[in-house]
């Protein structure tokens, strides 16, 4: 794909795109939901049951694109990239003796297909988010292995491979090559600034984190994207 001329080539991600059951509770979203043709969110509605929104990353990315057509090159939207060991995108399939456990997965398979369509892609976040940067090739192997053999029926098969916390392996790690060996052809770590390097058949790209930690503490390396300060309220600032 290749951006017209004049244009800044922008790729957004998104990690843990599970909806971990720590975070239940705390005003956040608990799976990706099919609404006609569209994937919205699903969470509490403050009594007791459940309500269909637009409040997380796919839904307001779909209808920013659709707004504006012209900020999506050939309708690119970004990249989800899940862990396997709670499940996908809000749907506990890695709990093959759970009742449901086929409509769960078949639930899966209609929001990849409908996210597919959109133009929304997916990489690989493990499956139990180690460090990779730290692990033996052999638990790094393990967890591939227990990532594809999850994923892989559910979501298709994806080159992009995003360490868990940003954490890559030293240049010469056995790691590295176990990963391109698996069909792995882009890396992304993480760092401060946009970064990208070609080595041993593989692209390795440094993915800016949004995230809490970023936006109270980068201000500096945000500012070409936007003003951090704008972004966060008054009351979160302690203000």
């Amino acid at each position: 794909m290749r951006v017209p001329a004049g244009r800044k080539p922008f790729v957004l991600s998104e990690d843990d795109v599970n909806y971990y059951r720590y975070q239940h509770g705390k005003g956040l979203a608990s799976r990706l939901v099919l609404a006609g043709r569209s994937v919205k969110v699903e969470e509490p509605n403050g009594h007791g049951g459940t309500k269909v929104t637009d409040d997380d990353l796919v839904p307001l990315v779909d209808e920013f694109v659709a707004a504006h057509p012209d900020f999506s090159a050939q309708g690119a939207r970004g990249v989800l990239a899940p862990t396997g060991f709670e499940g996908l995108l809000g749907e506990h399939v890695e709990e093959s003796a759970a009742p449901g456990i086929a409509r769960r997965r078949a639930r899966v398979r209609a929001l990849t297909a409908a996210l597919r369509s959109t133009g929304w892609t997916f990489a690989s976040h493990s499956y139990g988010h180690i460090d990779f940067g730290t692990s033996s090739v052999a638990t790094a192997r393990r967890d591939v292995e227990r990532w594809k053999a999850l994923a892989e029926p559910l979501l298709g098969r994806t080159d992009v491979f995003i360490y868990p916390f940003g954490a890559q392996p030293p240049p010469t790690s056995p790691v590295i090559r176990m990963l391109r060996d698996e069909g792995y052809r882009i890396l992304c770590d993480i760092d401060v600034g946009p970064r990208l390097r070609h080595e041993d058949g593989l692209a390795v790209m440094s993915r800016r984190h949004i995230d809490g930690l970023a936006l109270r503490q980068q201000h500096a390396a945000l500012r070409p994207l936007f003003d951090t300060r704008a972004v966060i309220d008054a009351k979160a600032r302690g203000l």
